[in-house]
């Protein structure tokens, strides 16, 4: 709330929140997750989409892990 009471607003509470989760749940977020945010400008009146999305490697294929289990953790 440090973030908000300094002047900040929702979404720098949200990022602040987002960084702290990241440390202490890495496993399960942070740094080539992927993102959808709505964010609603008041001073503006508009609304703006951000797709961060993640995405597959080029040479990624549907059924590349099929028949092979740990594939996906050696790196292959």
């Amino acid at each position: 709330m440090d973030d908000v009471d300094a002047g900040g607003n929702a979404a720098d509470a949200t990022v602040a929140a987002l960084i702290c989760s990241g440390l202490f749940s890495p496993h399960s977020s942070g740094i080539g997750g992927g993102v959808v945010i709505v964010y609603y400008d008041y001073k503006r009146r508009e609304k703006v989409f951000f797709n961060g999305r993640e995405t597959a490697p080029l040479g990624a294929t549907e059924d590349m892990y099929n028949g092979k289990p740990l594939a996906a953790q050696d790196g292959e």
